[in-house]
């Protein structure tokens, strides 16, 4: 679902863009306590800047006073788990920060969206304030006549429409598909009807104060860094790309990675092919390829049947349909997983698909300094080095120019508040 259901919205849950991979990882510590100790902003909390640059204590504690016992006391005994946390929260920042730095916030949709992210943090904290048990459904206080008087204003059916239009836009950014199909009358109504309660629980808790103002404005400035972070990974993606020539030259320049072993080897089983031995046993006895492997443990000759063309990686399926049937390939193949001896069996009429018989020798790297690394290709081996090593560089960049300081917690460096003294 594109909008919160009325009870998906008990917990908050924190997402933070990964720079590595661009995936989405949920970090448990944030967002693990219940919303019932978050409280609404007055409308001045409107005004909190999207651009969050500074993290101390202060924040820190705002931030945790609602994570259970349990959980703090957790949190509090692994180190390595505290600075991994401050470490994802410099990087959601500067993430959120380059982002309004290159025009995101000035987006049309993405200003409904960040409005829609501030108007749902207030809702939903003042709906479990008011809420008598944990068990009463979210917004059940808000009846259908106060939905009806809310939308007898003009305005507000316009503000709607804009919210939609905006998780529309969104969506389509994501995925296109999804974002063509035409809501049912039934699903537009659930999101009419979620929007007016969190327009009208909103305005409920305009009266509300501190202390509790400042715990929701720091929330809803990181729940709107997380939104300008995921679109602002996908302007920096360009920065942090890899081109095949930067991997060549690389690999040229570290004889370490070198494949010229395993390809004089090849030259060898290929030179044995070519005399004519029985090329099915030469592949049992030296493919290096997991796929010669049948499920019941016998060997195939280095056979696949039926592949579908556009199936196998481009320099093997070229070679391959370079060939005529019981034509072997005048030399080796060389792929990103090996070098392969290649012989085509057949192919259909309409070159739709092909029989093949392979030798490959795998030119796999393993990483020395991980004990539990698997071998992968050389090539894709160095791509992750030469990427990470760009992101690590990139981040840091963004982290200096748009100034993000994010303290460890420490739990003793918060004062606390001086108890009252009792007139005699």
């Amino acid at each position: 679902m594109w909008f919160p259901a009325d009870d998906d919205r008990d917990d908050f849950e924190f997402e933070v863009m990964s720079f590595k991979t661009f995936t989405i990882f949920v970090v448990m510590i944030f967002f693990a306590a219940s919303a019932s100790g978050i409280v609404a902003q007055t409308s001045k909390a409107a005004e909190a800047p999207l651009c969050l640059t500074r993290f101390g204590q202060k924040e820190w504690a705002n931030l945790l006073k609602d994570l259970p016992p349990e959980k703090k006391q957790e949190l509090l005994a692994d180190k390595e788990l505290l600075k991994g946390q401050a470490d994802t929260l410099r990087e959601l920042l500067a993430f959120s920060c380059e982002g309004v730095k290159r025009g995101l916030a000035d987006d049309p949709t993405n200003k409904v969206e960040l409005g829609t992210i501030r108007t749902e943090v207030v809702a939903i904290a003042y709906d479990a304030k008011i809420r008598k048990t944990k068990s009463d459904p979210t917004f059940a206080w808000i009846t259908a006549a106060q939905i009806e008087k809310f939308y007898s204003n003009p305005a507000s059916e316009t503000e709607f429409t804009q919210f939609l239009d905006a998780k529309f836009a969104i969506l389509r950014r994501k995925d296109p598909v999804s974002a063509a199909q035409i809501p049912s009358a039934s699903e537009r109504k659930l999101a009419r009807d979620f929007f007016a309660k969190i327009k009208i629980a909103e305005k409920a808790a305009s009266t509300l104060a501190e202390p509790f103002k400042s715990e929701v404005v720091l929330k809803t400035q990181l729940q709107q860094a997380q939104f300008l972070a995921r679109q602002a990974t996908d302007l920096l993606a360009e920065d942090l790309t890899v081109t095949a020539d930067e991997i060549t030259k690389y690999l040229a320049a570290h004889p370490e990675y070198s494949d010229e072993t395993k390809r004089v080897a090849a030259e060898k089983i290929l030179a044995r092919v070519k005399a004519g031995e029985d090329f099915a046993a030469l592949a049992n006895e030296y493919s290096e390829d997991p796929g010669n492997n049948a499920a019941d443990g016998k060997k195939n000759g280095g056979l696949y049947s039926d592949v579908p063309v556009g199936m196998m990686v481009p320099p093997f399926e070229k070679a391959s349909l370079a060939l005529q049937p019981g034509q072997i390939a005048a030399g080796l193949v060389k792929s990103d997983y090996g070098f392969h001896i290649i012989k085509l069996e057949n192919k259909t009429a309409d070159g739709s698909k092909y029989d093949v018989r392979h030798i490959l020798i795998f030119t796999g790297y393993k990483d020395p300094n991980d004990p539990n690394a698997q071998q992968v290709p050389a090539t894709a081996f160095v791509r992750t080095k030469l990427e990470s090593e760009r992101e690590a560089t990139v981040m840091k960049q963004i982290i200096a120019r748009n100034g993000i300081v994010v303290e460890e917690y420490n739990p003793t460096a918060v004062a606390p508040a001086k108890k009252p003294v009792a007139k005699r």
